[in-house]
């Protein structure tokens, strides 16, 4: 097993999501080297790191290496939405297959576990996390380790919800049928599921939403 794997780092679209703290170079240092720092980094490269909203900002501050790892910069110049800049940050790497992390949810992410499902199938896969009420997220519904489909926000009580990370074939994105411009989460991805088998990953642990100030001001634990 190699000691690195290739991921995609995927900052918030936008500054609104975790102002005030993302308009300074420190502040969104801060929420990328969250996503870095501590789900897994020792052992997941990022070599496509995306950077639209203070594109140079990032750049300044991770420069082309960081904690060990290579750091490569797929730079929007026009909106591509999450999936055609993931497309984008895609083409960059050089291995088959490709971690994917939202870059505003913290998530211990057990990368060695991972990456062992996807040695034994090659699905791509998308990592789930059960908390207590689904109700702002939405759900995933799964048939024991295969996710069917995906629920509206809305629904009360435990579940399982994407938890903002996948390992994607390297070309799955380029024959999608959504155009230059389109959501990985709300275009895609209910397709892309019914076309293919997507494996879950369930993990157990400490999950985040840093993309919104309160929560990340009062980490709550999962």
């Amino acid at each position: 097993m190699r000691s690195y794997w290739p991921a995609v780092l995927v900052p918030p679209a936008t500054g609104s999501a975790i102002s005030p703290q993302a308009h300074g170079a420190r502040g969104r240092a801060a929420v990328l080297g969250t996503s870095f720092d501590s789900t897994g980094a020792e052992r997941l490269s990022p070599r496509g790191t995306l950077a639209g909203y203070l594109a140079h900002k990032v750049v300044e501050h991770f420069g082309g290496q960081y904690a060990n790892m290579e750091l490569v910069y797929a730079i929007e110049t026009t909106p591509l939405g999450t999936g055609g800049a993931i497309r984008q940050a895609l083409r960059l790497c050089k291995t088959d297959h490709v971690f994917v992390l939202n870059g505003d949810t913290y998530l211990d992410l057990e990368a060695d576990e991972i990456e062992n499902r996807w040695q034994d199938h090659h699905n791509p896969i998308i990592v789930a996390r059960e908390i207590p009420d689904t109700s702002r997220y939405g759900r995933l519904r799964t048939d024991h380790a295969t996710i069917v489909g995906f629920s509206d926000k809305g629904h009360q009580g435990p579940g399982l919800i994407n938890a903002g990370c996948y390992v994607l074939p390297k070309p799955i994105l380029e024959e999608t049928g959504c155009g230059e411009s389109f959501s990985l989460e709300a275009d895609w991805l209910p397709r892309a599921v019914m076309q293919r088998r997507f494996d879950v990953f369930v993990s157990r642990g400490l999950f985040i939403d840093i993309g919104i100030p309160r929560i990340m001001r009062e980490p709550r634990r999962c």
